[in-house]
């Protein structure tokens, strides 16, 4: 009984961390985990539609050809394509920074 109003402050304690391990496995662990696969799927597709080895083809492609009709319908097909997927282009961007 002597004890008691000693261990009221380590309860406490030991309450306040018991509540920061509990928020942290069930709510932000999980939560990160499945922003990180949301962004992983997106970057999946982005490859899969356009790679980076496709944007770069298509960059030489721009680059190295002097017909000015096929440089104007190559841009405006990559711009076209930017707005419509701003985060897949971001993440497109993203990879082939990376891989080069």
């Amino acid at each position: 009984m002597e004890y008691i109003p000693e261990l009221v402050p380590l309860i406490r304690y030991l309450a306040i961390f018991l509540l920061i391990v509990f928020t942290y496995y069930i709510i932000i662990r999980p939560l990160t985990k499945n922003l990180s696969k949301s962004s992983d799927q997106k970057g999946k597709q982005a490859e899969s539609k356009y790679s980076p080895e496709k944007m770069k083809e298509m960059v030489h492609e721009l680059n190295s050809t002097s017909d000015l009709k096929k440089k104007k319908c190559l841009r405006e097909e990559i711009a076209k394509w930017a707005k419509e997927n701003p985060e897949e282009a971001t993440h497109l961007l993203q990879k082939w920074i990376e891989k080069s």
